[in-house]
């Protein structure tokens, strides 16, 4: 139809909400397809709470959306996406540059203020480490991707962060703690079986 824009459309009509992160100390982010960040403003005034609909550029599903403070928000998502806002999501820019194809996730700020996140490949996954405006990403460790029998279709990698320490959660039921200043690693078996994993306001993890 005349004057009918497909794109805009799609991206106005996303489904999904992804990976609930906190905006600050006032709502929640959401990831979301066709390269959409979903924003949840609470009810202030009495006006009623809302949810937002933001353009990141990108034409691919967003799993993971950080607020890295002054202002600067970060979704990653399939397709090798990693961009960046620096005006609270009006503008976007491509901080992928440097980091190879794959899923982008388990976005993380460290104590330093840097963030952290993680590639996942067809056989091997990756965590990357950086200012949260930059596009020159240092790789701080790979790890083999597993999975296990049981694992099924929802369980995917996560990235925590506990007590100065990266956890990535593997597929195998497997997880691995990660020192982001010295670089050493171990991987550690569960004690139970589970099916997720979850991370407590003490930062104590929690397998489900």
């Amino acid at each position: 139809r005349h004057g009918y824009d497909v794109v805009l459309h799609i991206k106005q009509s996303s489904v999904g909400a992804y990976l609930a992160s906190k905006k600050g100390n006032n709502g929640f982010f959401f990831g979301s397809q066709n390269g959409v960040v979903k924003i949840w403003h609470p009810d202030e005034w009495h006006s009623g709470s809302y949810m937002e609909l933001v353009d990141t550029g990108a034409d691919f599903a967003i799993d993971s959306v950080l607020d890295a403070g002054d202002q600067i928000i970060l979704a990653a998502g399939e397709g090798g996406t990693l961009r960046s806002s620096a005006d609270g999501g009006t503008t976007w820019s491509d901080r992928s540059e440097s980091i190879p194809f794959g899923v982008v996730g388990g976005l993380v700020r460290l104590a330093n203020g840097d963030v952290a996140f993680f590639v996942s490949q067809s056989s091997i996954i990756s965590i990357f480490e950086g200012k949260p405006d930059t596009t020159r990403w240092h790789k701080l460790a790979d790890f083999p991707l597993e999975f296990a029998k049981s694992t099924g279709a929802g369980m995917m990698p996560q990235l925590f962060l506990s007590h100065d320490h990266l956890i990535l959660t593997l597929p195998n039921k497997r997880f691995v703690v990660l020192d982001p200043i010295s670089g050493s690693s171990e991987i550690a078996d569960a004690p139970i079986d589970f099916f997720g994993f979850d991370i407590a306001p003490d930062a104590t993890i929690w397998c489900l």
